[in-house]
Formats: C-alpha cells, structure tokens, sequence
C-alpha cells in the first residue's frame, strides 16, 4: 500500500493528483472554483505523508526510501503550494485555463457521437473559433479606440487652427498683445 501511494505522488502531473483532491471546476459564469482551504490541504498532506516520511520509511529498501524521500519531497512542495493563497489562485486559475475547457468542449463533442478523432477535431475547430471570435472583440475594440483618438486629435488640431487664425487676424488689426500669444490648445 505504501509504495503504491508513492508511486501515484510520484506520478501525479499536478499538485491536485499529488495529494489527491478534487480538480478545481468552473461555475456557470466561468470563473474558477476550488471549494477547499488551507486546513483541507494540510489534511491531505497528512494522510499521504504517512507513507512517505522520513521516519516512517526506514524500513525500506534504499531504492524505495529514495522513492519515498522524493514522494514526500513532491508531497510537501504540494502543500506549500495550495495552502497558500497567493499560489493557490494562481494554480486553480491555471488548471482551470489548462483543463477544464477542453475537458468540456470535449466532452460537448463527444456527447454529439463519433469517433474520439472526430470529436477531437470538432474540439479543435471550436477553440479555433473562440479564438478568432476574441482577436475579432479584441480588433473592434482597437478600432474604436483608434477612432477615439483621431477625433480628439481632429478636434484640437481645429481648435489650434482657430487660434492661429485669430492670431493672424490681430496682427493684421496692428493690435498684437505679447500675452495672447500664449494661448495653447486644450
């Protein structure tokens, strides 16, 4: 039992497997949820690092206390990790980014019928589209900023014309003042 739990630490690819909790998950406005806390995490902790502790694999072989040195070494980076919140949210975020949406367009494709390979292309194809749907929102909204620009920018090169123009009529006036010669574009 021992050395299958450190062989699933040791092959766990995120710190989720690592101390086998529950995967983060999405709520119905897409933002990441992740229902445990620091004490639920030390939880996990503990009852994985009894199987891998220093003092508690003295017993073993040298090759397998080194496996479980590692495990307990991979266990406890883990914990650190998802104990604290300024790693946490990054982590979840992560998995979520990662994980979950393809994991759910996936299953939408698979649920249509069809081979795997189908519904992986059918997968594929959404994300594209999602993609060019966003850089499309993201050009659009570059546009319009863009076009913001160029009518403030229209806008005081009128202005700084006005006032060129009145500078010129008071000098043909002969009434040039030194002090409106200050006058600057708003």
């Amino acid at each position: 039992a021992a050395m299958a739990a450190i062989r699933a630490i040791l092959d766990s690819e995120n710190w989720f497997t690592t101390l086998a909790m529950d995967f983060p998950t999405v709520d119905a406005l897409g933002r990441p949820q992740w229902p445990f806390d620091e004490e639920d995490v030390s939880r996990a902790h503990r009852k994985l690092a009894r199987y891998c502790h220093p003092d508690k694999v003295q017993q073993m072989s040298e090759g397998d206390a080194a496996k479980a040195e590692e495990a307990y070494e991979k266990l406890r980076l883990a914990k650190e990790g998802l104990s604290k919140e300024e790693s946490r949210g990054p982590c979840v975020r992560g998995y979520i980014k990662d994980n979950v949406k393809t994991q759910r367009n996936f299953a939408e494709a698979g649920s249509a019928g069809g081979c795997a390979v189908e519904a992986a292309h059918q997968v594929r194809e959404k994300e594209e589209k999602e993609r060019k749907e966003r850089a499309d929102l993201r050009g659009d909204e570059s546009k319009a900023m863009g076009d913001g620009i160029a009518k403030e920018m229209e806008r005081k090169r009128k202005k700084a014309e006005e006032i060129r123009l009145a500078r010129e009529a008071r000098k043909r006036a002969g009434g040039e003042d030194s002090s409106e010669d200050s006058d600057e574009v708003e």
